[in-house]
C-alpha cells in the first residue's frame, strides 16, 4: 500500500508559499501595517508618518491601519518605524476590514469622507 503521506505534505506546503507570495505588499501604493496592540491612535500615526506614509483608514484590530505612499520601499520605512507586518491589502482583507452587515470601506471611499465630499454616497 502506497502512502499518501508525502503527497499530503507537498500540497500543504505549496499552499503555504503561495499564501505567503500572495501576502507580499507592492513596492507602492496601498498596504496594510500591523503595528504593536499597545501602541494608541496618535503613536501609529506618528510612525506611519515617520515613514513618509499617509494614513488611509485604521483597521478593526488594535494596531492595524490601512497606509498609503507612491514613493517605492514603504515596506521597508514601515518596519523600520515598528511596524510587526506589511501585507498585502487584498490578503488581509479578513484582518478586520469589515463590520458585520457592512461593506469594507475602500481608500477612496475613506479619503472622499475625510475630504468631506458626501458625493459618494448614494
Amino acid at each position: 500500500m502506497t502512502s499518501f503521506w508525502p503527497a499530503i505534505g507537498l500540497t500543504g506546503a505549496v499552499m503555504v508559499a503561495l499564501l505567503l507570495i500572495q501576502a507580499q505588499p507592492p513596492a507602492t501604493g496601498q498596504m496594510v501595517a500591523w503595528f504593536p496592540a499597545h501602541l494608541d491612535r496618535g503613536a501609529i500615526v506618528a510612525r506611519i508618518a515617520a515613514a513618509d506614509a499617509r494614513l488611509v483608514a485604521f483597521g478593526q484590530r488594535p494596531g492595524l491601519a490601512v497606509v498609503w505612499s507612491d514613493r517605492p520601499g514603504l515596506p521597508r520605512r514601515l518596519r523600520a518605524a515598528g511596524a510587526r507586518w506589511v501585507l498585502n491589502p487584498l490578503a488581509a482583507a479578513g484582518c478586520g476590514g469589515a463590520r458585520s452587515g457592512r461593506p469594507a470601506t475602500n481608500a477612496f471611499v475613506t479619503v472622499q469622507a475625510a475630504r468631506g465630499d458626501r458625493a459618494w454616497r448614494r
